[in-house]
């Protein structure tokens, strides 16, 4: 009994078995990566979140925003501390200290992974945040073992219960096999192999593409291409041009089929003496481009669709107040944006309510949330609104049961009376808004309340939202705008300066509001030097006369 065919049997068994040892040990190195690197993309998302809002609300809120971001995330421990080292929110987890979870943390199995990430907000490092995230996902290895020990008493079994001569008939009765499927495939295939002679006759004509056309056997062979060109995806230009030394291909319809052949000169030594061509039958895929080509004018509608939707609750010009001038710019970065303004007017033009409002994202989701938001801010709040604080509670419950999680409208709203020439405002959004008094003084607001939808209501509190009152004089300017601004890079990565954009309006203040977002606008696209904008771009600005 020859033992060479048995031997090459084990031989592959034995290094398939190393080869499924190197594909654990690869996955768990995989996974320990894939492991570390969620923990770090985790740190980094809530560390954004935190830059923007968690500095600007109380120490206790703090506390249980950081614990639901322990929770969300899965982390056994979240600390948040400032620049200084001082110690600003943290959570842990209780142990839990079970017999099998302490027999796996001690055989390696579960380890914990820990990161620090630095906190940003507009390029200035403003604290820490350490996450504690544990690895349990240790299964995955206990079946892949199982998979190992089940292969290796499989070849075990393999070889004690395998006698030569029989392992040598099972392979020839596979190959025999193989054999027929394959020529079962050949003959299924939808293409038509031909050839040509120099006289355009065919001298041979097969393929099961044939069947596709016809529904009878039909005697190709022999006859003309000019004899049988509606018979045959081909036709005498192919011929004629293959004949001169081309090969080429073309798509051809007949009989309601589409086939693209492909064509090349048949040489004897240095002589051309025919074309041979493969016809496959690509009505399918034509059918599928088709298809998409469709879904592609029905995105594009549906686009233009809510562009509209978008642009009708956007206001088309300033609107009119006794004493104020207003001047407005909204450009989305993409064909349709996430920006928002809204003007809310009395028929004596003596009150004005103003929302400027900015969904997180950008593009087609974003309106959509524009419009959810237009909505409830309607229902919420108008001019005659006794609190504008409390209505701001109130747009925010809604909000957040209506939004995705972890989207937000950032919101500055305000209620403007000629009458008695005052400002009163309610701020929860990310940019400062400015206030350029008429003697060339200044006043930031860039303190306020989480932007609204961002966290559930019972983490507010009675202080998340403050209602402001101030007096305005006459030449006094009101400058808004979004955080698209802030974002716009040049191509050598430099971004703009919040200070560089309140100078630039400072020297244009001589200008009409309109003229001043206008100049605005353009100094910012020409910092872009032709870089792409990547959020929305709104700028507002109001005078008083």
């Amino acid at each position: 009994m020859n033992s060479q065919p048995a031997k090459n049997h084990m031989n592959f068994l034995f290094w398939l078995s190393i080869a499924s040892l190197i594909l654990l040990g690869g996955y768990i190195v995989l996974h320990e990566s894939r492991t570390r690197y969620a923990a770090v993309r985790d740190t980094a998302h809530y560390g954004e979140l935190l830059s923007s809002y968690l500095w600007n609300i109380d120490e206790e809120t703090a506390q249980e925003y950081t614990a639901i971001i322990a929770t969300e995330g899965e982390f056994k421990s979240i600390s948040v501390t400032h620049s200084d080292g001082a110690l600003f929110a943290n959570y842990r987890e209780a142990k839990n200290k079970g017999e099998i979870r302490e027999f796996l943390r001690s055989m390696g199995l579960i380890r914990d992974i820990e990161n620090t990430q630095a906190i940003f907000y507009r390029g200035k490092r403003i604290g820490d945040i350490t996450t504690l995230k544990e690895n349990t996902n240790i299964y995955t290895y206990f079946y892949l073992l199982l998979t190992i020990l089940l292969i290796i008493a499989s070849m075990t079994l393999i070889r004690v219960g395998k006698a030569n001569k029989e392992h040598q008939i099972h392979l020839e009765h596979d190959l025999s096999e193989n054999r027929e499927r394959l020529q079962t495939v050949v003959s299924a295939s939808p293409v038509i192999a031909f050839s040509l002679d120099r006289h355009g006759k065919f001298t041979v004509c097969e393929g099961m593409g044939l069947n596709k056309l016809h529904e009878k056997p039909m005697d190709i062979i022999g006859k003309s291409i000019e004899a049988v060109h509606n018979d045959m995806p081909t036709n005498v230009g192919d011929f004629l041009r293959a004949l001169k030394g081309e090969s080429f291909s073309e798509i051809r319809t007949t009989e309601g089929r589409s086939f693209e052949t492909w064509y090349s000169p048949m040489r004897e030594g240095t002589n051309i003496v025919g074309v041979i061509g493969v016809s496959t039958d690509v009505t399918a895929a034509i059918q599928a481009m088709n298809s998409l080509n469709d879904y592609k004018r029905s995105q594009a509608k549906d686009l233009q669709i809510a562009q509209r939707a978008h642009q009708a609750f956007l206001p088309k010009s300033p609107p009119e107040l006794s004493g104020f001038e207003i001047g407005f710019i909204t450009k989305p970065c993409a064909s349709i944006g996430g920006d928002y303004i809204h003007f809310d007017t009395c028929s004596n033009h003596q009150k004005l309510g103003i929302t400027f409002a900015e969904m997180s994202g950008h593009g087609v989701s974003s309106s959509l949330l524009a419009s959810i938001f237009h909505t409830q801010l309607e229902d919420c709040i108008n001019i005659e609104t006794p609190s504008i604080a409390d209505a701001f509670y109130q747009i925010n419950l809604r909000v957040h049961e209506l939004f995705p999680e972890g989207r937000f409208a950032s919101t500055f709203h305000t209620i403007l009376n000629a009458e008695e020439n005052t400002m009163r405002f309610v701020k929860a959004a990310r940019e400062p808004a400015v206030l350029f008094r008429h003697d060339g003084n200044s006043e930031i607001f860039d303190k306020g309340g989480p932007a609204l939808g961002l966290l559930p209501s019972e983490l507010l509190n009675k202080k998340s939202y403050i209602e402001h009152s101030i007096p305005l004089n006459q030449g006094d300017t009101l400058f808004l705008y979004s955080d698209g601004l802030v974002e716009v890079e040049n191509t050598a990565g430099v971004m703009i300066e919040r200070k560089e954009i309140i100078d630039w309006v400072r020297q244009d203040l001589k200008l009409s509001p309109q003229q001043i977002a206008d100049s605005l606008y353009r100094k910012v696209i020409s910092h872009a030097s032709g870089g792409d904008i990547v959020d929305d771009i709104s700028i507002l600005v109001i005078r008083k006369l």
